[in-house]
């Protein structure tokens, strides 16, 4: 029997449920079981692989020991470079010591060129003569 319509006509109730649909068609119940597949698959995979990751407090210890070991380097390296430095200035210093010594005997030995040269000239002029 029917529900009564507003025009005193009984309206036809469909007979089907929804397992009927199922019964009938046995392709609908494979795409049910390979999505149920599917969906158990992901949630097997996802356990799998979040058992081996690390937790956020692991992480956040993970990156504060990275960091930390990154500002040691860079306070060795700028250790290193100021030791550099100082070499360096050293070396300037002996190179303009020695630069000053250089120039100092390059100008007595122009003075002694000249003297001498100065020298030859008598010696020649006096044997012409």
């Amino acid at each position: 029997m029917g529900i009564q319509g507003p025009f005193s006509r009984p309206l036809p109730i469909p007979e089907r449920t929804f397992m009927t649909p199922l019964k009938s068609n046995p392709y609908i119940k494979d795409l049910i079981f390979f999505l149920a597949a599917i969906v158990v698959s992901m949630a097997g995979f996802w356990m799998m692989t979040g058992r081996d990751m690390i937790s956020r407090d692991e992480a956040a210890m993970l990156v504060r020991q990275q960091t930390i070991a990154i500002e040691t380097k860079l306070e060795l390296y700028h250790e290193g470079l100021l030791v550099q430095e100082n070499r360096l200035t050293k070396q300037e210093e002996k190179l303009e010591r020695v630069l000053e010594k250089n120039t100092e005997a390059i100008n007595e030995l122009r003075v002694q060129i000249a003297t001498l040269s100065q020298a030859l000239s008598i010696i020649t002029d006096n044997r012409t003569n």
